[in-house]
């Protein structure tokens, strides 16, 4: 049991004082440095009087516009952090 516990500090002492290889750090600019997300979009209100039916539709194709347009910001920003680990 002693030979087994010595061994075992041996092998420890010896992988903690054997030379590591240290990781470069690579600098990878963010995304959102590069690419200026869109606004949010300008909500129109509804006044009494007004068409709120149509308003709303407005509003709604405004908010449906902006919703795909971020989430084609983030499929590519998502491909842009996959290119950059496949090219490191």
């Amino acid at each position: 049991m002693r030979r087994l516990l010595k061994l075992s500090m041996i092998l420890l002492l010896g992988l903690s004082l054997a030379s590591c290889v240290t990781a470069t750090r690579i600098d990878v600019p963010k995304y959102t440095d590069m690419v200026a997300f869109p606004d949010r979009p300008i909500l129109e209100p509804i006044q009494e009087g007004e068409d709120a039916l149509k308003i709303t539709g407005i509003n709604l194709a405004k908010v449906i516009t902006y919703a795909k347009v971020i989430e084609t910001q983030y499929e590519l920003m998502e491909n842009y952090y996959i290119t950059q680990i496949e090219t490191l």
